[in-house]
């Protein structure tokens, strides 16, 4: 009879020291996985992909144009995500008061389709990006909504 209690103990320790295991694993596993990081990061790629598709439009139309670069690009001495709010890029079909123009990139889908916009734009005018142009004529395109803490932006 003592035997059987002592196994019992024996087992009910194994048992407790088994999900204490598995628990520490979920945790981990699910600590590595973290579906909220996974889609900031999904988010900040597709950011990525617009930074660079708008700023190729820009460079494309000048190209196209004899070097004209879209007029409306404000000059900043700041860097791109600190610039004025009037440097938000206007959305397709948008009220472009106070923010930048760049419709001319669209008109008959010749450099892109439609201005790309950020998942998290909260403007309802607006993308989520800005862009400006330095005093040496550099072009910068960012995502103002950019999350983790990672800066996104291209210049050229």
């Amino acid at each position: 009879m003592n035997i059987l209690k002592n196994n019992l103990k024996f087992n009910c320790f194994q048992f407790f020291l088994i999900m204490a295991g598995i628990t520490i694993l979920i945790t981990v596993i699910i600590l590595a996985i973290n579906p909220n990081r996974q889609k900031a990061d999904i988010r900040n790629a597709q950011r990525k992909i617009d930074v660079n598709n708008i700023l190729n439009a820009v460079y494309q139309q000048g190209v196209n144009n004899n070097g004209y670069i879209e007029p409306n690009i404000m000059i900043s001495s700041e860097s791109c995500w600190e610039s004025s709010p009037k440097t938000e890029i206007c959305k397709t079909g948008g009220n472009c008061k106070d923010l930048t123009n760049l419709s001319s990139l669209t008109i008959n889908d010749q450099y892109l389709t439609t201005l790309p916009m950020d998942p998290n734009n909260t403007n309802p005018n607006g993308t989520g990006y800005k862009i400006i142009k330095n005093i040496n004529e550099k072009i910068s395109v960012c995502s103002i909504y950019s999350e983790r803490g990672i800066i996104i932006y291209s210049a050229r």
